[in-house]
């Protein structure tokens, strides 16, 4: 029985808890005879006197309303006196259930994005919540496999569309699985898969059913003798759309995922279908969503931890020598922060998580242990639950809370030692004023002042690096057993950022993505004048990256100590900050550049060097390597007006799901 839920209008309805409420109460997905639409589109030049109506079929993709339909059916122009002429206006009408009795047309708007070389476009209905379809990629399909094609034909004396029909189909040899960033070298869309023998009266947009009911393809449409002679495979859905990821292998092939021997598979959480809260970070990304704030997911699973190096390590082993050996394809696959030894971390990185792993290799991976990354929606919904970043759980508010006591303390007692030491408060004491913590004293002479703020910082922070788990650095997976989500997938938010399916089109482009969890400061009342110290002389208000992140520098850079000097300040700084919250952030570099002197100007050029810099000489108390790639940090480097820089790679990883 199809299950249609009809909404109030997205733009207002959709922030509201009823929609929450309807969502979840699903179904999420269903059969061919729930999924299957029926999609009529109206081309027409700009002043609308001429234009030309294509018909054809499509499915559910996901049951927020997505639907996939052919490419085919959204013409770019058409002919107007015997000339082509770009489309000016395009209306298209989805009709549910098509053939049965509680059929119902409902208005759609044309597709966000249309790829150039993809045989398939998505769309979204605004007030719809339909069972969909699985999806599965054509990874376990062999030749002479049988497959099911489920279609509703048009019949234009009755100008509706008719019930459903079924014919099974025979695969003929399947071609080459491409590889990232390969191309075919034929002219029709990618992902093309032959029947052994042509069907007839097959409309564009049939669903295609493989193994375990689930859609593994959509046909293109039938050829000037009315046969069709195979279907479009959703290997390249990821061009199309990423409201959805497919899986390799259907759940009943699934096998023990891969990896050393001796090793365990990763365990995979349970989360169940539903809505979820987008923060705005993600809405940004998504002009598909059309507006609306509520998304809504099948059922699917996420993998408890990250993936770690040592797991990493066993996909990359798999593959073939003469491919690892090639440059062009370990840009693709090759961790940018391993080294190039063997092996290429040391050994207690092994579990921790992966990062810098490029997109294709993340897809790879996930293929390779019958598994998919997840989308930023799923995401969103294992990391946060249906509220999204608009709920934070009791640790993390207990976190906020607990910088926020930690920094208000310290405070109090520099404004206590302030009092008894009026001479403190006398200008170029400290750079820049006593009100920035920790104290940098510029004098010699005032150096026992500026050694009791360092002490009183290090020995207030002391229990939030413990409690929280050095929270500033990526440990290895499990490491944190409060960081829990509300699905018991573990480490979304404290440790390594993570890669998620891109959007096709613009902004996204289809480039790499990664969700992070950012923590927002507690910004200082307008009448007060305390707050912790940016390490604005080396590089403008913006601490420096952990120093295990660091992985090269320019042969003018700073020499070792005073890297070492700034990133002990930057750690304490970093921890010092307090907090008011947290929000959903979306990242598409997997690093980040800290200039150093502006100008070929050394950072005392203008003051001379502080006495009490040489307190923070030294490695952070809490260093922490995360990276395999070695850092040089011994070598002395001279200076130049060409204005030296440093080099750091974010913490990027990822976990997958099915």
């Amino acid at each position: 029985m199809l299950s249609l839920l009809l909404l109030l209008p997205f733009c207002a309805f959709g922030q509201s808890r009823e929609v929450l409420e309807a969502y979840a109460r699903g179904p999420h997905t269903g059969g061919a005879e729930q999924a299957l639409v029926g999609i009529e589109v109206t081309s027409a030049s700009g002043d609308g006197a001429v234009s030309e109506t294509r018909r054809g079929n499509g499915f559910v993709l996901r049951c927020d309303g997505f639907i996939l339909a052919p490419a085919g059916l959204f013409p770019r122009s058409v002919r107007v006196a015997g000339q082509s002429e770009s489309v000016g206006q395009q209306s298209v009408i989805i009709t549910l259930s098509p053939g049965a009795e509680r059929a119902q047309r409902v208005t759609a708007r044309r597709p966000r994005y249309q790829g150039r070389d993809v045989a398939y476009v998505a769309l979204k209905l605004e007030e719809a919540h339909l069972p969909a379809l699985r999806t599965l990629l054509p990874d376990t399909l062999q030749p002479g496999e049988t497959v099911q094609v489920v279609w509703s034909a048009w019949s234009s004396s009755r100008r509706a569309f008719q019930p459903l029909e079924r014919r099974a189909a025979r695969l003929a040899a399947l071609p080459e699985r491409e590889e990232e960033g390969e191309r075919e070298e034929e002219t029709r869309p990618p992902g093309f898969i032959a029947f052994a023998e042509p069907l007839e009266g097959v409309p564009a947009g049939a669903v295609v059913i493989g193994p375990d009911g689930m859609a593994v393809g959509m046909v293109g449409g039938s050829d000037a003798q009315g046969k069709c002679a195979g279907f479009y495979a959703l290997s390249h859905l990821h061009r199309a759309t990423n409201c959805v990821t497919p899986l390799p292998t259907p759940d009943s092939r699934q096998n023990t995922p891969k990896g050393q021997a001796g090793e365990e598979p990763t365990p995979m959480m349970q989360v169940p279908g539903g809505p979820v809260r987008l923060p705005a970070a993600v809405l940004a990304e998504q002009p598909d969503m059309e507006g609306a704030r509520v998304a809504c997911v099948a059922p699917f699973q996420i993998d408890q931890f990250e993936v770690t190096n040592a797991q990493y390590l066993a996909f990359w082993r798999s593959l073939p020598e003469r491919d690892r050996r090639r440059l062009g394809f370990q840009s693709q696959y090759y961790p940018l922060t391993w080294a190039k030894t063997d092996p290429p971390f040391p050994a207690g990185l092994a579990n921790a998580p992966v990062l810098g792993v490029p997109l294709p290799g993340a897809r790879a991976y996930a293929r390779w242990a019958g598994k998919r990354l997840p989308t930023p929606y799923e995401w969103c919904l294992a990391a946060l639950g249906p509220e999204g970043d608009t709920e934070m759980p009791e640790w993390a508010r207990q976190y906020v809370s607990e910088r926020r006591a930690v920094w208000m303390r310290i405070r109090e007692m520099h404004i206590q030692y302030l009092r008894e030491h009026p001479e403190l408060q006398q200008g170029r004491v400290f750079t820049p004023s006593p009100f920035r913590l920790p104290w940098i004293n510029q004098s010699p002479i005032f150096q026992r002042a500026a050694a009791w703020s360092k002490q009183t910082i290090e020995a207030h922070l002391e229990p939030l690096w413990g409690m929280w788990r050095d929270p500033l650095y990526v440990l290895p997976v499990g490491s944190r057993g409060f960081d829990v989500s509300p699905f018991g997938a573990a480490d979304m938010i404290l440790n390594a950022y993570e890669l998620v399916a891109p959007y096709p089109g613009a902004p996204t482009n289809g480039g790499a993505r990664y969700m992070a969890v950012v923590w927002t400061p507690l910004l200082p009342a307008r009448d007060d004048p305390w707050w912790a110290r940016p390490v604005e002389i080396l590089t403008g208000d913006q601490g420096l990256p952990p120093l295990s992140r660091l992985y090269r520098r320019t042969l003018l850079s700073p020499p070792a100590e005073e890297i070492m000097l700034w990133s002990n300040l930057s750690e304490v700084t970093a921890m010092l900050v307090p907090l008011s919250g947290w929000r959903v952030a979306v990242g598409r570099d997997y690093g980040s550049t800290g200039a150093t002197w502006q100008g070929g100007r050394g950072p005392y050029d203008a003051f001379g060097r502080p006495a009490g810099l040489q307190l923070w000489q030294g490695m952070p108390r809490h260093f922490r390597q995360e990276m395999g790639r070695p850092v040089a940090l011994n070598e002395t480097d001279g200076r130049s007006a060409s204005g030296p820089q440093l080099f750091y790679y974010l913490p990027v990883g990822f976990r997958c799901a099915r």
